[in-house]
């Protein structure tokens, strides 16, 4: 299933600052010959898996430039200034652990975001990593996953036809928490994924039997539309940054996050949400008339 990113390519590293920047989106596609096929798609949103592999050029563009050093895997110790120069110590964690203690003029703090884990469910995560975790590795991890969980339900039992031994399947049972983009689109892979999974096979002649499912586990009571309006999408230009930070106080910032929040925050790119509704509507099919089980039919919202 092709994932796409929830903004216009324009909007990439480089174009609104600097639109004939050998560093954007357009360039990218320009050198690897991409260009035409991509306008020929007649649509502005790139797929994640596109825009991913951009941001690495990006990133690898930068290394090359002359005087340009760039180190990964690198932990700061301390940042101290006199006034004149800061100095950043750090530790590199790949490899022979190497200290090393950088200065310069200006210091740019760029540290992003971090992967908030329910604190209920947080000590589990730890205890038992493949079982539980973030949609921030989710794309690094999830085949692994699945491999393993595949292995884990194959077992040896008595065959419901005929009576020897054979491989039967476990019903995969999965939980998604979350009522955001992330979340909607992992439901919606997981779902996929399941259905091409062999179907459980009942423990005995009398079981009932039950099918692989996704529950989605939300706090609100359904998941809801991302305003992508004209006028809402303003509070993404630059001028907004400015604005923003001039704010002459904290609740007045608060004030403007609760009024833009449904742009970004909780909320499922239409788009998205009308994949998930088609979902919605063939599991209602498939119960309503009880044709042939679906493997990941169970999806149930609490």
């Amino acid at each position: 299933m092709t994932k796409f990113t929830d903004h216009s390519f324009l909007k990439d590293l480089a174009m609104l600052r600097s639109p004939t920047s050998s560093y954007t989106f357009l360039s990218y596609l320009h050198e690897h010959n991409r260009l035409v096929t991509f306008i020929n798609r007649g649509s502005f949103i790139p797929s994640r898996r596109e825009y991913s592999d951009y941001l690495i050029w990006a990133a690898e563009k930068v290394a090359r430039e002359p005087g340009v050093l760039v180190h990964y895997g690198e932990r700061v110790l301390s940042i101290q200034s006199d006034g004149l120069v800061v100095s950043v110590t750090s530790l590199s964690e790949s490899g022979h652990p190497v200290k090393r203690v950088r200065r310069g003029k200006h210091l740019v703090i760029a540290p992003g975001g971090t992967p908030r884990v329910p604190p209920s469910l947080s000590a589990l995560a730890v205890r038992a990593p493949s079982r539980i975790i973030h949609t921030s590795v989710y794309a690094h991890r999830i085949d692994g996953i699945m491999h393993d969980i595949l292995s884990g339900i194959i077992f040896k039992r008595p065959s419901t036809t005929t009576g020897s031994g054979s491989t039967d399947f476990r019903p995969v049972r999965i939980a998604v928490v979350g009522s955001g983009q992330s979340a909607a689109e992992v439901l919606l892979d997981i779902q996929a994924r399941l259905s091409a999974f062999p179907p459980p096979v009942p423990s005995s002649e009398h079981s009932v039997p039950s099918n692989h499912s996704v529950d989605l586990i939300i706090h609100r009571g359904s998941l809801k539309p991302s305003d992508d309006s004209p006028s809402a999408n303003e509070i993404f230009d630059p001028a907004s940054t400015d604005f923003f930070f001039n704010l002459n106080s904290k609740e007045a910032r608060s004030e403007v996050k609760r009024e833009y929040e449904n742009t970004n925050y909780g909320v499922v790119n239409p788009n998205t949400l009308a994949k998930a509704t088609c979902q919605y509507v063939q599991i209602y099919t498939t119960r309503k008339w009880k044709t042939e089980h679906m493997p990941g039919a169970h999806l149930p919202m609490h």
